[in-house]
C-alpha cells in the first residue's frame, strides 16, 4: 500500500513523465508519417538529385595576386616639358593629421584630388603638399613664419 505522504511525490513524477512521453512521442510519429508519404525517402532508398555540371575556367580572368594599380615609370617621351615652370605656389597652412587633410593654397582652401591651375594635389602631409604638375611630382613646403605679424585689415 502506498503510503499518503508519498502521493504527491508519486503524482508529480508521473505526470511530469506523461508530458515527456507525449512531446516526444509527437515528433517520431510526424516522422514516420512524413517518410510514408509519396516522394519521401524512407531509411533503405536513395532518390537521385539531377544537379547541373560547373566547370571553372580561368582562361581571360585577371590574376588575383597582382595589385590592381601599378606604378607606372615617366618615359623620356613624358618628361616634362623644359618651357613648363611650375606656376609660384605660396603654401600658407596645412591641416595634416585628419580624416580629411587639407592646405591653404594661395588664398585658396584645397584638398587631395583638387586642381590648382595645371597642378593636380596629390598629398598633404607634414612636410607639406605634393602637386603633380607636367608629369612631374614636387613638393610644396610651407612657409616658415615666425615672430608677431601684423593685423590683417
Amino acid at each position: 500500500m502506498i503510503k499518503m505522504e508519498k502521493l504527491p511525490g508519486l503524482m508529480i513524477f508521473w505526470t511530469a513523465l506523461l508530458i515527456m512521453g507525449v512531446c516526444y512521442i509527437k515528433p517520431l510519429r510526424a516522422a514516420q508519417t512524413d517518410s510514408k508519404m509519396p516522394g519521401k525517402n524512407s531509411p533503405g532508398q536513395q532518390r537521385l538529385v539531377n544537379r547541373p555540371k560547373v566547370e571553372y575556367k580561368a582562361q581571360g580572368s585577371r590574376d588575383p595576386f597582382r595589385p590592381l594599380v601599378t606604378e607606372k615609370k615617366i618615359s623620356a617621351a613624358a618628361a616634362p616639358e623644359p618651357d613648363k615652370m611650375l606656376p609660384n605656389f605660396t603654401v600658407q597652412g596645412v591641416v595634416w593629421g585628419g580624416v580629411f587633410p587639407q592646405a591653404i593654397i594661395n588664398n585658396q582652401v584645397v584638398k587631395k584630388g583638387d586642381m590648382l591651375g595645371e597642378a593636380k594635389v596629390i598629398e598633404i602631409g607634414k612636410e607639406g603638399v605634393t602637386v603633380l604638375f607636367a608629369n612631374q611630382e614636387y613638393t610644396l613646403s610651407p612657409s616658415v613664419v615666425s615672430g608677431q605679424q601684423p593685423a590683417v585689415k
